[in-house]
């Protein structure tokens, strides 16, 4: 009877990633986790704006959409996330008939919308119209107030 003998397999021994590599590749992959939660939190400001704008708490609303933009730019991100934060800000400040205020972020909101989903998109259409109604609100009042005086 023979002995059994062992079979030594050679198994390649994995090669060390690069001490820099892997720390990079971990940098990016927290940073597209934070990215994402950046993105849903400011999501989340801008919805919770809404409805303290939609009780009447127009100081609370625009503290959150003020805070959800600031999150947003510092994302860097022209997506209709953010045309929404702008047309919901807009849309606050004219409630409020300070049409001035409103214009700008109307204004650049529909030309997210506008370069998002082109010029004959829904969401561009109500944008134009929220413009245009802000800007003809803001010239009635100055009339107005130029009758008064």
């Amino acid at each position: 009877m023979r002995a059994p003998q062992l079979e030594i397999q050679c198994v390649e021994q994995p090669t060390l990633m690069d001490p820099f590599s892997a720390l990079n590749r971990m940098i990016t992959s927290l940073s597209r986790k934070l990215t994402s939660r950046r993105v849903q939190f400011a999501q989340r400001l801008n919805n919770l704006a809404v409805l303290h704008q939609a009780r009447g708490h127009y100081r609370k609303a625009e503290a959150l959409y003020l805070q959800a933009l600031s999150l947003q730019n510092s994302l860097a991100a022209d997506d209709l996330d953010l045309a929404q934060t702008l047309s919901n800000l807009a849309n606050l400040y004219a409630v409020q008939r300070r049409y001035s205020e409103a214009e700008p972020f109307h204004m650049q909101a529909l030309d997210l919308y506008e370069r998002l989903l082109g010029p004959d998109h829904y969401c561009t259409e109500a944008a134009r119209q929220e413009l245009s109604s802000s800007a003809i609100r803001r010239m009635q009042g100055y009339f107005l107030n130029q009758e008064v005086s």
